[in-house]
């Protein structure tokens, strides 16, 4: 467990002005709702956070994966 704070030391931001540029990044895929049908909690602040980027020209595009789904 000791690696995973050390790896990411320098590359987490609170503010988009000082996250450096970058021509692409990958959005996580998740499911805008739980199984259950509750509201995930990490959809919205990670699609949130994917527009933050591209509207303040940090990436020129979005890779989104998919949340695995079976719904159709």
């Amino acid at each position: 467990e000791w690696w995973i704070p050390k790896a990411a030391e320098g590359r987490c931001f609170d503010d988009v002005k000082a996250i450096p540029e970058a021509p692409v990044a990958v959005v996580l895929g998740t499911s805008p709702r739980m199984a259950d049908g509750r509201a995930n909690l990490f959809f919205l602040p990670r699609m949130k956070a994917a527009a933050s980027l591209f509207n303040a020209g940090k990436v020129k595009a979005l890779i989104v994966s998919g949340d695995n789904g079976t719904r159709g």
